[in-house]
């Protein structure tokens, strides 16, 4: 895993990722590993409109999106900033758990795609690490 606790992670002070998911445990497991490791701020949506509200009011560095399950909607969020001028830039990163959620996650603009479960926290870390970085 990089070392974002030392200089890296000072880079990434400030940065703000947004976690999408309808699941609870997702979202609290998502924030916990990303602050602690990273050094983000990590703020939290259950849904798609709350999504797009925080989205609109903070400006996110970074979206991770659950797709899973479809009919969450996330992937409308993936669609509408990709289609606004003033969010197109966000970097959108989509949380897949099942292999036909791949294509879709591409063709609504997602950056990425990181699979589900996340069976190598370190990894994963490492992965959005990398994304914050290229992040606008």
């Amino acid at each position: 895993m990089a070392d974002y606790g030392g200089r890296r992670g000072l880079l990434m002070k400030g940065k703000l990722v947004l976690a999408v998911s309808h699941d609870p445990g997702i979202r609290e497991l998502l924030q916990m590993a990303l602050e602690s490791a990273l050094g983000v701020h990590v703020a939290l949506a259950a849904d798609a409109d709350e999504a797009l509200q925080l989205i609109h009011r903070t400006k996110p560095d970074l979206v991770l999106l659950d797709v899973r399950p479809p009919e969450f909607g996330s992937l409308e969020v993936a669609r509408c900033l990709k289609s606004n001028p003033a969010t197109r830039s966000i970097k959108v990163v989509a949380l897949i758990f099942w292999e036909e959620g791949r294509r879709e996650a591409l063709e609504a603009g997602s950056d990425a795609l990181l699979d589900k479960p996340f069976d190598n926290v370190d990894r994963f870390i490492d992965k959005v690490g990398k994304y914050l970085n290229n992040a606008a």
